[in-house]
């Protein structure tokens, strides 16, 4: 059977740029997705924190986001002491442990007597450390003797009276003396310096933020100054928080001058505020 050409039905060719209706149908969703995922970005972005100033011209933080305001303060604190320990080291000899052992003993027993006269309630005399120890001849392989080493702690309220019991050591014969000076109030003296370092720093980041134009906002960190002892000389002045030199006075000395045997307290705080 033969099909008469001019009875044929002819297609015009496909244009290589059309793209079949399927295909146009996943482009038109793929499109409508994006920019929906889009829309959605753009809100998250505003939720979260845009980049619109504010009237002092900070940004806000962002989520995460460190600004802040980090300073240090410094308190000093002189204290008066009210107390007074005395370590007393009473020493003998003898060519036996046991000899050197007994001669000690008598020479604590003067050493008792002698500062009971002074009216020291017994509790306030503590054994600190017994040593006994031999002695070798220069060579150092020969025992020639043995040394017997006894310290007591006494415990004295009032440090006007510490000549006195100073003398009575040196009456028995003891071979050292050492004083330690402290002061019953040194929890609260200890909190005390602390609330004037923290004061310190507040004063510090608030003229930061005075003459920046921003805003103290929130307390965000604190750490304490981990350089050792409260005590002691090993913090340098050099760098010295100038507003906390105000807070610096000598307790219980009426705010005068310091006295010599002052226990003194030194703390250093790093504080962390928000900017606002």
């Amino acid at each position: 059977m033969q099909i008469d050409p001019k009875l044929a039905v002819t297609h015009p060719p496909r244009s290589p740029y059309r793209s079949p209706p399927r295909r146009r149908l996943w482009t038109v969703l793929l499109a409508l997705f994006s920019a929906i995922l889009a829309l959605c970005l753009v809100q998250l972005a505003c939720r979260t924190g845009g980049s619109t100033a504010r009237g002092n011209g900070v940004l806000p933080a962002r989520k995460g986001d460190r600004r802040i305001i980090e300073v240090d303060g410094t308190a000093r604190l002189d204290i008066t002491p009210d107390r007074v320990d005395l370590f007393i080291t009473l020493s003998q000899e003898g060519k036996t442990p046991r000899q050197a052992a007994k001669a000690v003993h008598v020479q604590r027993k003067g050493l008792l007597a002698a500062v009971k006269m002074l009216r020291l309630p017994d509790k306030r005399i503590v054994i600190s450390h017994l040593s006994l120890n031999p002695r070798y001849a220069s060579h150092g392989r020969t025992i020639t003797g043995y040394s017997a080493d006894l310290t007591f702690i006494v415990k004295i309220h009032d440090p006007a009276l510490l000549t006195d019991y100073v003398e009575a050591a040196a009456v028995v014969g003891a071979s050292r003396l050492r004083t330690q000076f402290r002061s019953s109030r040194m929890q609260e003296m200890k909190r005390r310096v602390r609330e004037m370092a923290l004061k310190a720093a507040k004063l510090k980041a608030e003229q930061i933020a005075r003459v920046t134009g921003v805003k103290v906002g929130q307390l965000r960190t604190v750490r304490e100054s981990s350089h050792g002892n409260w005590t002691g000389s090993r913090w340098g002045w050099g760098t010295d928080n100038l507003v906390a030199n105000s807070y610096s006075r000598a307790g219980g000395s009426g705010g005068g001058r310091a006295r010599p045997d002052a226990i003194r307290l030194h703390l250093s705080v790093l504080v962390g505020y928000a900017i606002r």
